[in-house]
């Protein structure tokens, strides 16, 4: 007897606790809250409602935390509802991978927001008489994010985004009239490759146009980078994966760089300078600007080429220098000024080629193969002062003794977007019969 009353008080143990594990746990979303942010891969299903709450069997107590006028869903929470009660105004942010849905239709309100960013997709879901229904209508995507809708979209103002080969592709957008006679208002941006699509588009019993996704037959470059956008929230979608390196494929990141230069007559050995007329100071006179072409990366390691510009201004220690041919080798000599300044400025257009090690949220270091064309523009410059003004002369003859082509290695040690970097250039700046100088660089790189 004694056994059997363990066994049934161990039994209701054991369907507590099952009960308690698929309770359904509900938490209040505050007044003061305006914004929902989601990210991290998680998943939200929104639908409305009476009033504004978030629901999940989750076992943990608090579901989202909340700081200001944002809420933040956990990121271990899963199977998360949301319902909006009517006439209640929320705007709903999302990023890396998350994942919206809007079930149903959704009574009018004065606005809805949605923001969707990096990778994200918020879908709108329901037949064609679930209207999703605002006064003001804002819908921004980028980063390769995606907005869609099957269900119709109803507006009286609508704010409508697409950047950096992202998409919005609706069912189809009514414009309604509006309280108090409020007109009819529509703001649409593209950039970089977004794409906006309304559907069939009608104001009241007038049919406007349609944009429709599926006959955009011209957007090669939209269908390729949505495939690849998939491929990605794909790869990134599964938990098994997440412990695994997501690479990810294109995307542009600019660099400017900004620091201080020298030269010296064999390579690495700039920071000493020369002792000649060819000596220059070492002087904040480098800058490099590129544009840079992510080929395949992921948060660990990355390959990028570049297409980008440099720009330096070697300022002489001599008042003025000339460019002796008449010697062996040709070299800068003293003109004998004891006034003025001279500099030299050089320019090329230059193709780096990358590869980042480390973390690119952290610390990581780029490492650089930068070959470079001379730009013609460049030439000596002196400045004299005659009278009460100073005159700048120009004199572009030296450029047939520059090196048409340069080759430089460059370091970069960064923390998140900042770094520093040391760049050493593996061919003089003068060709054939000239004096040796090979640059080196080094400063700040953002």
């Amino acid at each position: 007897m004694k056994r059997f009353s363990i066994l049934i008080v161990m039994t209701a143990a054991i369907v507590c606790s099952g009960n308690a594990q698929t309770e359904q746990r509900v938490q209040l979303v505050p007044d003061a809250v305006s914004q929902i942010n989601l990210s991290g891969r998680q998943s939200l299903r929104i639908v409305a409602g009476s009033e504004t709450r978030l629901e999940t069997k989750s076992n943990h107590d608090n579901i989202a935390r909340v700081r200001g006028d944002k809420m933040i869903i956990s990121s271990d929470s899963a199977g998360i509802t949301l319902s909006i009660a009517p006439k209640r105004n929320i705007k709903v942010s999302t990023e890396d991978y998350a994942n919206v849905v809007f079930e149903g239709a959704f009574p009018m309100r004065s606005e809805l927001e949605v923001h969707a960013e990096d990778f994200s997709t918020v879908t709108f879901v329901g037949s064609a008489s679930d209207t999703v229904r605002s006064t003001n209508l804002i819908l921004h995507a980028e980063d390769y994010a995606h907005i869609g809708s099957g269900s119709i979209m109803q507006a009286v103002q609508i704010d409508f985004s697409s950047e950096d080969f992202s998409r919005i592709s609706l069912k189809g957008l009514d414009y309604i009239a509006g309280p108090n006679d409020t007109s009819i208002e529509q703001r649409s941006l593209v950039s970089d490759f977004g794409r906006i699509y309304t559907g069939r588009t009608t104001a009241g019993d007038m049919l406007l146009y349609t944009s429709e996704e599926e006959h955009d037959k011209t957007n090669m470059l939209g269908n390729m980078t949505d495939r690849v956008a998939d491929a990605v929230r794909s790869s990134a979608g599964s938990e098994k994966q997440k412990k695994t390196v997501s690479w990810h494929f294109g995307g542009f990141i600019l660099d400017f760089a900004w620091g201080w230069h020298n030269w010296g007559n064999e390579m690495f050995t700039g920071f000493a300078g020369v002792e000649s007329p060819a000596e220059v100071g070492t002087t904040f006179n480098n800058i490099q600007l590129s544009g840079n072409y992510a080929i395949a990366h992921n948060r660990w390691l990355g390959f990028y080429v570049g297409l980008g510009l440099e720009w330096d201004k070697w300022k002489f220690v001599a008042p003025q220098v000339q460019f002796n041919t008449a010697a062996e080798p040709y070299a800068f000599a003293n003109a004998g000024a004891t006034s003025g300044s001279m500099l030299l400025t050089t320019r090329y257009v230059v193709v780096p080629f990358s590869i980042r090690i480390g973390d690119r949220d952290g610390v990581h270091l780029v490492l650089s193969a930068i070959p470079g064309i001379h730009w013609n523009a460049s030439g000596l410059r002196t400045k004299q002062t005659i009278g009460n003004s100073t005159e700048t002369i120009k004199d572009r003859s030296i450029n047939r003794y520059i090196n048409p082509y340069k080759f430089d290695i460059r370091a970069e040690l960064y923390y998140s977007w900042f770094g520093i970097y040391a760049q050493f250039s593996t061919l003089s700046t003068f060709k054939g019969n000239s004096e040796e100088l090979f640059p080196v660089k080094f400063g700040i790189i953002l």
